[in-house]
């Protein structure tokens, strides 16, 4: 699975497919825990990685901005987006950069990424729990059957 477009739509169908535990199974089930982790520790840490790499982009772009609404970007940034006002005050800087299209956007995808991150985590803290849940589901296989 690939987290480039990632929804949390697919993320959680993902994890309703390996969620389910076969109690007629319970070995393959617990075997396949390993590799499970992995799958989603994967998707976890690339969710980290892109998470970081849009919040160095960010700074950068809030940078570029504080330099155009100030008046201080070169000649050509303005050419090819005219800014006639010119800011003076860090209030009305940081106003109009927080509020800019490119920011809004970044940030957006940056508090989604967050979302994607808290659900992957989610997800592997019942990976953790998982074989206590198969020994259960054996303990009560055998009181059911008079086992103990």
């Amino acid at each position: 699975m690939t987290t480039a477009n990632l929804t949390h739509e697919q993320l959680l169908s993902e994890w309703e497919k390996d969620a389910e535990i076969d109690k007629h199974h319970l070995d393959d089930v617990s075997s396949n825990v390993p590799s499970l982790h992995h799958k989603y520790l994967s998707i976890y840490l690339d969710l980290k990685a892109r998470k970081i790499a849009f919040t160095h982009k960010l700074e950068s772009i809030r940078k570029d901005k504080e330099l155009y609404y100030s008046g201080q970007a070169t000649s050509d940034a303005y050419k090819e987006r005219p800014f006639d006002l010119k800011l003076k005050t860090k209030s009305g800087i940081e106003k109009h950069v927080n509020t800019d299209p490119e920011v809004i956007q970044l940030l957006q995808r940056i508090e989604y990424m967050d979302v994607l991150i808290e659900g992957t985590n989610h997800i592997l803290t019942q990976i953790q729990w998982r074989n206590q849940h198969i020994k259960n589901a054996l303990d009560h296989m055998k009181f059911v059957s008079g086992g103990f």
